[in-house]
C-alpha cells in the first residue's frame, strides 16, 4: 500500500524530472533552430501564415461585395462561385422577452447557477432553499524538493541524448553554418 509519504516523494521526483526534461528540450530546440534547414522551414511557415491572412482578407472582401451586389440587383448568384443564401434570424429585446416569459412561459427561464452560488449565503437568509457546507480538499505545495530521495532518471537519459552521435552532428553542422554562413 502506498503511503502519503511515498506518494509525495513520487510526485516531487516526477515534477523535478519534468523540469529537467523541459530544460533539455529547450537546449535541443535552440540547437535545432540554429540549423539552416530549420531556418528555411521557419521562413516557409511564415509564408504560409501570410497566405492564410491574405485568404482571410480576400474572403471577407468577396462576401462583402457579393452582399452589396445582391442588395443592388436582387441576384442570388452575383458571380460564379458565389451564392447568396438566406437564414432565419431571431431578433428581440432581452428585457422584454424576460418579462414576457415571467408572465407567460416560465419554462424558458433558467437559473444562473454561478450567480446563485455566489450569493448563496445572502439568499439562504432570505429563505432560499440552499445549504452551505464545508468540503475538504488537499492542496499540494509547488516546491516538494524536500521529498526527493533519488537522482532523476530523466536527467541521465537527457545527458545520454545530448552526448549522442546525432546531437554532435547537429552541433558540428551549426558550427559550420556559423563559420561559413548560409
Amino acid at each position: 500500500m502506498t503511503t502519503l509519504t511515498d506518494a509525495l516523494r513520487e510526485l516531487a521526483e516526477a515534477r523535478t524530472e519534468l523540469e529537467i526534461a523541459k530544460e533539455w528540450t529547450a537546449q535541443l530546440l535552440t540547437l535545432v533552430k540554429a540549423m539552416p534547414a530549420y531556418q528555411k522551414f521557419s521562413a516557409a511557415q511564415d509564408s504560409e501564415l501570410d497566405l492564410v491572412k491574405a485568404i482571410t482578407v480576400a474572403d471577407l472582401r468577396v462576401r462583402e461585395l457579393a452582399l452589396k451586389e445582391h442588395l443592388w440587383s436582387g441576384s442570388y448568384k452575383p458571380a460564379g462561385g458565389v451564392q447568396i443564401k438566406e437564414f432565419s434570424k431571431v431578433v428581440y429585446a432581452p428585457n422584454l422577452a424576460l418579462d414576457w416569459c415571467i408572465a407567460h412561459a416560465t419554462k424558458y427561464l433558467q437559473l444562473d447557477t454561478k450567480a446563485f452560488e455566489k450569493a448563496a449565503s445572502v439568499l439562504r437568509d432570505l429563505g432560499a432553499p440552499v445549504e452551505l457546507t464545508k468540503e475538504a480538499r488537499a492542496q499540494i505545495a509547488t516546491n516538494l524538493s524536500a521529498w526527493i530521495q533519488r537522482p532523476g532518471v530523466i536527467q541521465g537519459q537527457m545527458e545520454t541524448l545530448l552526448d549522442s552521435e546525432e546531437i554532435n552532428l547537429l552541433r558540428e553542422e551549426q558550427d559550420l553554418a556559423e563559420t561559413w554562413g548560409p
